[in-house]
């Protein structure tokens, strides 16, 4: 479904497009496209030819690398106010895909609309530059940190990913976005199993609970001092 929203007035904090110029806020507002996806929908796949990039109104994605077997990892989660397709600008085909974690506003840019706006707006192109690299940063670290944790860490370690991108409800211990075990697993690179047991096991201790899939996070310093010296993302 295709709406209209206007970059103008949008009060989305880490959206770069409000760091353009007001007549590139015209235009782009006149060629964007925006729609509504649903949970659990493709936004693009890979393989498909690139297009341009997707910058998140409202809503979560997860971007994922799929094998020659058809299992997924999740690479990234994206939030509001996130860019992501961005890695495959200048390239003929996405190397990954992204779908939605709940029902999504996401507005899609022309590859060369997204170029002009670059060449035309230093503060726009700049801040897009350091979100590349502390993307990259993080999931270098990331990767890295997994490589040498056992499950168990690898688990609460996903659980403060997940935190850091999402943030949590009113009660601010329950995590904002609801995730089954499997995607989990996906992004910590483990098994539905592995991530069964450390929840049941975290929960025994009284660090977290978990219901219809949101998990809330009752000791987090626990959590925290589990995986000191493994975990130095920074936002």
């Amino acid at each position: 479904m295709k709406e209209a929203t206007d970059c103008r007035v949008c009060d989305k904090a880490d959206c770069f497009i409000k760091l353009c110029s007001d007549h590139w806020k015209v235009k782009i507002n006149q060629t964007k496209i925006v729609c509504t996806y649903p949970k659990d929908q493709y936004v693009f796949k890979s393989g498909t030819p690139v297009m341009g990039a997707y910058f998140i109104c409202e809503g979560k994605v997860k971007v994922v690398s799929e094998d020659s077997n058809g299992h997924e990892q999740t690479v990234r989660l994206a939030n509001d106010g996130h860019i992501f397709g961005h890695v495959a600008v200048k390239s003929e085909f996405y190397p990954i895909s992204a779908i939605t974690l709940d029902q999504s506003k996401i507005c899609f840019i022309e590859n060369e609309v997204l170029e002009d706006a670059y060449m035309e707006n230093a503060p726009f192109t700049f801040q897009t530059m350091v979100f590349y690299a502390r993307e990259l940063r993080k999931m270098e670290e990331r990767l890295k940190c997994l490589s040498l944790m056992n499950n168990e860490n690898k688990i609460i370690a996903t659980l403060k990913y997940i935190s850091q991108t999402f943030g949590c409800l009113e009660d601010a211990r329950t995590l904002n976005v609801k995730l089954t075990r499997k995607e989990i697993a996906d992004l910590a690179g483990t098994t539905i199993e592995q991530v069964s047991r450390s929840l049941v096991e975290l929960k025994k201790r009284g660090w977290l609970t978990y219901k219809q899939k949101y998990i809330t996070i009752l000791q987090p310093e626990k959590l925290e001092n589990q995986i000191v010296g493994f975990y130095p993302v920074t936002e």
